[in-house]
């Protein structure tokens, strides 16, 4: 469970939520991807697995922060652009996850 829609300033920082059922958070690598408005193809942004190495993107390796509370899997955004923009997803192995819609404003 993700939230919906989120709104924020080019500049800012944002953290998106996924919170997972059914099996234990810590057990598994969590992916984020993300689908941008008009593209047809996921972007790889990051995997977190607590207690383990964690993959980032270079592209996105000086702005994204993955990490876990409790059963929820967090990705914390910072230095938003406007290319952020887009449909964020969060997935264990080849399980698909909710989704986010992220929007930023200039």
């Amino acid at each position: 469970i993700q939230q919906s829609s989120i709104t924020a300033e080019v500049g800012k920082s944002i953290q998106l939520q996924c919170e997972v059922s059914g099996y234990n958070i810590n057990d598994h690598h969590i992916h984020w991807v993300r689908k941008s408005p008009g593209e047809e193809t996921f972007v790889w942004l990051a995997a977190f697995k607590t207690g383990q190495t964690t993959y980032i993107s270079n592209s996105f390796k000086d702005r994204v922060t993955p990490s876990t509370s409790g059963s929820t899997a967090l990705l914390k955004i910072d230095k938003l652009v406007k290319s952020d923009t887009g449909v964020y997803y969060c997935a264990r192995s080849t399980q698909q996850g909710s989704f986010s819609q992220v929007m930023c404003k200039t």
